[in-house]
């Protein structure tokens, strides 16, 4: 297999309109806003949705080609624990994270509540 080309995105208007911020790399703008989304949970305490109600919309930047991509998450809690085995670790997962393209068809659907 060839060697993945990694392309490098910055989180915009974050944390004020008109500021920049961040080096993000990545395959694709969707595995990076894995990543970002992440940063900005811990940063903002975005931890709480049982009422399902809340999303968070951000947008990345491709540094190279400028091309703006809008993404929306939002965190979901399980029911109960879900154990994993990673790196020879036995973790507890209690929620999951959903990290989606925002597109303008979902502005209606999710006004009130970002």
């Amino acid at each position: 297999m060839g060697k993945e080309i990694k392309r490098k995105f910055t989180i915009l208007d974050y944390p004020t309109k008109g500021t920049n911020t961040g080096t993000y790399s990545g395959a694709s703008a969707s595995i990076v806003a894995n990543k970002v989304f992440n940063k900005l949970t811990k940063e903002m305490n975005f931890v709480d949705n049982l009422g399902g109600t809340k999303y968070l919309v951000f947008y990345l930047q491709d540094i190279k080609s400028k091309k703006i991509y809008p993404f929306i998450g939002t965190i979901v809690l399980l029911k109960g624990p879900v154990e994993v085995d990673y790196e020879n670790k036995n973790l507890k997962i209690n929620h999951r994270i959903i990290v989606a393209k925002y597109d303008n068809n979902m502005r209606e659907t999710f006004k009130n509540n970002v």
